[in-house]
């Protein structure tokens, strides 16, 4: 049986989808290209290179504000004849409707690559995404909350496949004391994350800030850069906080260095596939319990094992999740959590299980 010929349509490709692109590549049932400008649209997110892929149609973005015109993605689509093309679930994305539209009209497979619902929606912002989605055979969708509110909106859950998420993990740490050190002296927290104002670190500091007042040590550890750095940075001062401000790190080394040292991941809201990074690291999350403050990543998290969920936005729970995990880390060091956290991802977050079920959902259609 032939391959079955998928176009995959990206606004550039990210180096954090490198593992599930080269999974996907290796699938003997799929025959892979990639369509996508080279860069980032302000060049913040490193890419992987065009010649690191071994099909690659080169197209120009053309932003004008939130909305993405892809010059040459039409062309492409009606001189080549893909079984399958996948594009990202994103409505203002305006070349991706008429791109739709065509690979329909060729009789061929449209999909949707998406977060999909974050929360319930009513009015002409769900009517135009439904309209939106309804041109695509089938959604891929990277979690279980929204497929259930795309059902509970009355979007056909037939037209709906969970395919989960990935990470381009290389770090493998030795599961054993000196890779997961551990001091009483001072628990470290914080994440490898951008600083927006959505994640609300600000309720972390609060929260460290009680247990300070406790007498325990506590310090916080921020890595990567964002538009609030300098507001958190002041809060800091404030608040009389040990905080490490360490600006964005790419590095596989670095970052295995960076995780070796943090004993918690804390993202108060907006937790996504830094929850995949964290926990492919060994190191435990807490965040939200709220799923509509949250990316689908957040599941990942399993209370006691993985990690812990805290009530929104209640500072005396997060303070309290974190001390819960300092007493874990007293009786039992980090080692089993670690093994905790690395066996959540090889079993639903790598990028073969990743590239698995997109395969699936799109032969299955």
């Amino acid at each position: 049986m032939q391959p079955t010929g998928t176009l995959i349509v990206y606004q550039h490709l990210p180096h954090y989808r490198k593992a599930v692109f080269e999974a996907l590549e290796n699938r003997e049932e799929l025959s892979v290209s990639f369509a996508s400008d080279i860069r980032s649209k302000d060049g913040s997110i490193p890419t992987i290179s065009s010649d690191k892929v071994r099909s690659f149609h080169r197209l120009k973005n053309r932003w004008f504000g939130p909305f993405l015109w892809q010059s040459g993605l039409l062309s492409l689509l009606l001189k080549q004849n893909y079984d399958a093309v996948i594009f990202l679930g994103d409505w203002k994305y305006l070349s991706t409707w008429i791109g739709q539209i065509i690979v329909r009209l060729r009789g061929r497979k449209s999909f949707l690559w998406t977060i999909g619902w974050h929360r319930p929606e009513t009015g002409f912002k769900s009517f135009l995404r439904k309209t939106f989605y309804n041109l695509s055979h089938k959604l891929l969708l990277y979690g279980v909350d929204g497929r259930d509110i795309g059902c509970r909106s009355g979007f056909s859950a037939k037209k709906m496949a969970v395919v989960g998420n990935s990470h381009d993990i290389k770090a493998n740490p030795q599961l054993n004391s000196e890779s997961f050190p551990y001091s009483e002296n001072c628990l470290r927290v914080g994440a490898v994350i951008r600083l927006q104002e959505s994640r609300r670190f600000d309720l972390l500091f609060h929260a460290v800030k009680k247990i300070k007042n406790r007498g325990i040590g506590c310090q916080i550890v921020l890595v990567g850069e964002g538009p609030v750095r300098q507001e958190l940075q002041e809060l800091s001062d404030q608040m009389d906080l040990r905080v490490e401000f360490l600006g964005a790190v790419y590095d596989p080394i670095e970052l295995q260095s960076i995780y070796k040292e943090l004993h918690l991941t804390v993202i108060p809201e907006a937790a996504g596939l830094t929850v995949i990074n964290s926990l492919s690291h060994g190191v435990p999350v807490i965040t939200s319990r709220d799923p509509f403050v949250q990316g689908p990543e957040f599941r990942a998290v399993i209370d006691g094992m993985t990690g812990s969920l805290y009530d929104p936005r209640n500072i005396v729970d997060l303070e309290a999740k974190i001390l819960k995990w300092k007493d874990r880390f007293d009786s039992n060091g980090r080692v089993e959590y670690a093994e905790s956290c690395l066996r959540e991802i090889s079993v639903n977050w790598t990028g073969d299980v990743h590239a698995e079920r997109i395969a699936n959902a799109i032969l299955s259609a």
